[in-house]
């Protein structure tokens, strides 16, 4: 027997089945992480199992979910040094965005993801924010109020 979703006749028809089609491969994801989430599940309720084993008295309750890597995730020290160098090839000051497009280019990202620019660019910030707390660069306002940064000792500052 065929049921059909959309009855015939129903006005935006074309709106109507591109959003049928969205929800079902949004239920497709969800079924698909709910199944990831029973695998996961099994795995930890095996490895209770075999802690309890090796000591009935270890509280298992006491063990925190440890923090997945984020994406894109910079070893130690690479964002500043990225940053630094950014720095000290540049001929003006640079702003976070031009820092954080700078970083994509050489990390060889996707530079059309915009949600990846922003996060890259945040981190650029958070760096900057800390070598100026260090006394290492200056932000100087640049255009369309955003700021533009620079090294110390690119500014004539010892």
């Amino acid at each position: 027997m065929h049921v059909e979703i959309v009855p015939k006749g129903t006005d935006h028809v074309a709106v109507l089945h591109a959003l049928v089609r969205k929800r079902a491969e949004l239920a497709g994801e969800i079924e698909a992480h709910e199944k990831e989430l029973r695998r996961l599940s099994t795995q930890i309720t095996n490895l209770d199992e075999t802690i309890t084993l090796f000591n009935p008295d270890v509280r298992i309750d006491r063990i925190r979910p440890k923090r997945s890597t984020p994406p894109y995730a910079a070893g130690y020290g690479m964002m500043t040094g990225s940053v630094i160098r950014a720095l000290q090839e540049a001929n003006a000051p640079l702003t976070s965005r031009e820092i954080a497009h700078q970083y994509i280019d050489c990390a060889d990202l996707d530079e059309t993801d915009h949600s990846l620019v922003s996060l890259i660019a945040r981190r650029v910030r958070a760096c900057l924010k800390t070598l100026r707390a260090q006394n290492r660069v200056v932000s100087l306002e640049a255009v369309d109020c955003a700021l533009g940064w620079q090294l110390k000792s690119a500014c004539g500052e010892a």
